[in-house]
């Protein structure tokens, strides 16, 4: 299966668990606007009930008051709660769900016509000019049936409180139910398509990262390195093109390492033999020189010495290639090798008015390693610092011995190294890129080749350096 359809079938998965819980919550949703519906219908007959109870309460106050001033205004008034009455009664009939409620209003209308005929007697005997002992016995009934009227108007609001109660409280439970469920559903589907996302993008990962090392390692001029290459997928596909890409640079660099080596050890020898020709020469085997050719012959003597170096670098280049550069350990005092070293170079930093600084131990440090290689890199490093390093400034050398390595230091006051420039300084053919070491001779193989006879011994070199400031290298070779 290809990545994409993989990832369609991760983004399938997805959406279906999207849709459940978009699902859910739009039945939540549902059920929450029917309980809504419901709280506002049990409200509005508590409503309906209470106008009932009020508009009892104002009729009997307007009628009363009518009785003492019969008024046309009142006498509206009293037409007006009347049908406000009716039209609450009609309210609590319709939106009602309790059969107690429809059986109170039952028996609160029941009396409705006595009611209506006493209060009707009463208006016209108002109206007429009854005293006021003529009305009372109206007034009695009148409040007997009123008090029946009351009671059965309370039980009712008293009912569909308690049912407003409930069903608040039945909302709430609800809501929170409801709300609960949307929630953990949307947090198990968060999770889950998490999990889908981590565990696609772990085995992606996973795949990718042996193909991350291995473009490091082309990058490092290392070919050697092969990725798996099973499946049909794209990652498989682009494993496969790097295999063969990394196969095909691996027989172009062995067959550039084989020209090498080859051209370096054919060229040896008659470079050799020119040397020894010119020094014969400038030594006076053949009589004295006049000082015109004398000079010409030194520059000779000098580019042969140079072409040699080079040809010795290659060698030896050839060899760390094609794993022929091996070392002859032995016991090896580097207090006494490090002197050694530093004795070659005095005379070159003196000359180019250079301060040399050697802070060496008095006591042997004794290490077992290649005294003849590790030579080489003292060589290299001290060789740079002078090189690099302008007129009047400074070279450090330091031996730090610990318990479990020494340490071999060279620091300087040259121009230092660029950040960008330092991860490609230990490779072959690599020079500073600075206008001021244009002028200055040399491979760019020094330093590779430092790198791989101090890993050879198991050690490191480190560098630390800034621009104008100078460059500081650290090796360090562990003792056991």
């Amino acid at each position: 299966m290809t990545l994409a359809y993989r990832s369609l079938a991760a983004c399938s998965a997805a959406m279906v668990l999207c849709a459940i819980a978009g699902g859910y919550a739009a039945y939540a949703f549902d059920r929450m606007t029917e309980i809504a519906v419901d709280v506002q219908r049990v409200s509005e007959v508590l409503i309906a009930a209470h106008q009932l109870q009020l508009e009892g309460m104002s009729s009997a106050l307007l009628l009363d008051e009518y009785l003492e001033h019969p008024r046309p205004e009142l006498r509206n008034a009293l037409e007006a709660s009347r049908s406000r009455s009716e039209q609450a009664r009609r309210t609590v009939r319709q939106q009602t769900r309790l059969p107690r409620v429809r059986q109170l209003l039952d028996e609160y209308e029941e009396p409705l016509p006595p009611r209506a005929a006493v209060v009707g007697d009463m208006v016209w005997r108002a109206t007429a000019g009854a005293t006021r002992s003529a009305l009372t016995a109206a007034r009695h009934a009148r409040d007997t049936l009123e008090a029946r009227a009351g009671a059965y108007l309370r039980s009712m609001v008293a009912l569909e409180n308690s049912a407003m109660v409930a069903a608040l409280a039945s909302a709430q439970a609800r809501r929170s139910e409801y709300r609960e469920r949307v929630l953990d559903l949307a947090g198990l589907t968060i999770v889950l398509i998490g999990l889908i996302s981590l565990l696609t993008s772990r085995r992606i990962t996973r795949r990718l990262l042996p193909l991350l090392s291995m473009a490091h390692d082309v990058r490092q001029a290392q070919f050697r390195t092969r990725v798996d290459a099973r499946g049909a997928d794209e990652i498989a596909t682009l494993a496969g093109a790097f295999n063969q890409m990394a196969a095909e640079l691996q027989e172009l660099d062995t067959a550039k390492e084989d020209f090498v080596a080859v051209a370096s050890h054919q060229l040896r020898t008659p470079a050799t033999a020119v040397k020894a020709n010119l020094s014969s020469v400038l030594d006076g085997y053949f009589g004295p020189l006049p000082p015109e050719q004398q000079e010409v012959l030194q520059d000779a003597y000098g580019a042969n010495e140079r072409q040699l170096e080079i040809i010795h670098d290659l060698l030896w280049v050839a060899r760390a290639e094609t794993g022929r550069l091996t070392l002859s350990k032995a016991d090896t005092d580097l207090v006494q090798l490090l002197e050694s070293v530093v004795a070659e170079h005095r005379a070159g930093i003196q000359e180019r008015a250079q301060a040399l600084e050697v802070s060496a131990l008095e006591a042997p440090v004794r290490l077992v390693a290649d005294a003849q290689k590790l030579k080489m890199v003292l060589d290299n490093l001290l060789s740079n610092a002078s090189k690099y390093t302008p007129g009047g400034g400074r070279i450090v050398v330091r031996l730090e011995a610990r318990t479990d390595d020494v340490e071999l230091i060279v620091q300087d006051t040259g121009i230092g190294i660029a950040a960008e420039d330092r991860d490609k300084l230990f490779r072959k053919f690599s020079r500073v890129e600075d206008a001021r070491a244009r002028d200055i001779a040399g491979t760019g193989l020094g330093l590779y080749l430092a790198n791989e006879i101090v890993k050879l011994h198991g050690g490191a070199i480190t560098l630390t350096s800034a621009v104008g400031q100078g460059s500081t290298f650290r090796v360090s070779l562990p003792r056991a």
